[in-house]
């Protein structure tokens, strides 16, 4: 008698948590995330829709809170991470303080003959990567840096400043050639940042977006901001805590015990900076 064919394993759903630092590293947490399940297979043609972030803030936290409060519902209306980052830069275009961040999606849940698909996008050094059961972690981000910006920086009129061994974007006051002080920021790429984007932008909120498939191999998708690095200055390191986390819980609720463990671990670690975390772990049939 012929055997009968095993049906093939795939992911049926995720699990996300996120966590953050409680203390300030300045007068206010200037960290925000946002993790949620959009929704179901029945609501979109291509399966459950799952929908986080990591917000990194600089500056205040004014920009990073209107980021974490409209952008989620940008980009799950069905809008291109171009075009969502493009339009949420003009929400807090009068804004100051700026805003770093990650987004990722992930589309295709829950169907038959579909592999699930996470898109990530990302302005800055938040980070993101995925960590399969196999072994071994992929970066799916790479930092923005003024270093690597340099021509675009200086063609829009502003420069690049060492401020003790730290590459920092430059502009002078109200566009003063004569000014003998410069602003500096060590961001290049992120929302908000009035100063240096009139009257032509000096830091820009065009993201980078990766695009990849996920099987039955992906366990993680981690995203994080860069205090987390501080104090966890590998994603090797990062994992290990997600699973420490997890390898620990007790409430039934792995992906956010995950999360806490890695922003504990990174401010035990050494790091000063807010840190935020937000884990997916991929649950199989």
């Amino acid at each position: 008698m012929p055997r009968k064919k095993a049906k093939p394993t795939r992911i049926v759903k995720l699990d996300y948590g996120s966590a953050h630092t409680e203390k300030a590293r300045y007068a206010s947490r200037e960290d925000r995330h946002f993790a949620s399940e959009i929704g179901s297979a029945d609501d979109f043609h291509d399966g459950a829709f799952y929908l986080v972030g990591v917000i990194d803030g600089h500056r205040g936290a004014a920009c990073a809170e209107e980021v974490a409060r409209f952008l989620p519902s940008v980009i799950g209306g069905g809008s291109s991470f171009q075009d969502a980052f493009a339009r949420m830069d003009r929400v807090v275009r009068d804004e100051r303080s700026g805003a770093c961040c990650c987004v990722a999606t992930v589309k295709g849940v829950l169907l038959e003959d579909a592999q699930p698909t996470l898109d990530v996008a990302w302005l800055g050094d938040c980070r993101a990567f995925v960590a399969r059961r196999s072994g071994g972690v992929e970066r799916l981000t790479t930092d923005h840096a003024p270093d690597k910006e340099r021509e675009r920086i200086e063609a829009a009129g502003g420069m690049l400043v060492d401020d003790d061994g730290c590459v920092r974007v430059g502009v002078r006051p109200d566009d003063d050639d004569d000014a003998t002080t410069v602003d500096l920021l060590a961001a290049c790429r992120a929302f908000g940042d009035a100063d240096f984007k009139r009257p032509k932008p000096v830091v820009v909120a065009t993201p980078d977006v990766r695009t990849m498939q996920l099987d039955s191999d992906c366990e993680f998708i981690v995203l994080c901001t860069d205090g987390c690095y501080e104090g966890l200055p590998t994603d090797e390191r990062v994992l290990e805590a997600v699973k420490a986390g997890i390898a620990d819980d007790e409430s039934g609720q792995a992906a956010a015990a995950g999360a806490r463990a890695v922003v504990d671990a990174a401010v035990a670690g050494g790091a000063t900076d807010d840190v935020t975390c937000v884990v997916l772990r991929t649950v199989l049939e």
